[in-house]
């Protein structure tokens, strides 16, 4: 027999979900945006700095950039990943939930078929 209660279910909030994969977006900007900012700004030290090891210096911020280029690929990617399974699980998810209300309509359906109402024997008529 079915049982409905095993069809597995999706509880997660699909909703919720959209709105954390666009703030990962926006915070991976802002990370690439931040570690861009330190290093463009250093550089303003140049026009008054002047010293052998002034490139050296200059050079010294552009680890941050590339790091946090790199950090907010990763975020991208991992909100990339949490995009395709919405995508590909949210329509399965719905076909699921859609099948577990058929089918506990199809097990109570066939409960009633089966312990339907009592049939009454009919009599026969006694001849006189």
């Amino acid at each position: 027999m079915i049982e409905p209660g095993m069809i597995p279910q999706y509880t997660g909030d699909w909703a919720q979900l959209e709105k954390d994969i666009a703030a990962l977006r926006k915070k991976a900007g802002g990370i690439r945006g931040a570690g861009g900012d330190v290093h463009s700004r250093f550089q303003g030290v140049s026009a008054h700095y002047k010293a052998p090891e002034a490139g050296q210096l200059l050079s010294s911020t552009l680890p941050v950039k590339t790091t946090a280029d790199e950090f907010a690929d990763d975020i991208e990617a991992l909100a990339k990943a949490l995009e395709t399974f919405v995508s590909e699980a949210k329509p399965h998810a719905d076909r699921l939930k859609q099948l577990k209300q058929k089918a506990f309509t199809f097990v109570t359906a066939s409960r009633a078929t089966t312990t339907g109402p009592t049939t009454r024997r009919r009599s026969t008529p006694t001849r006189r």
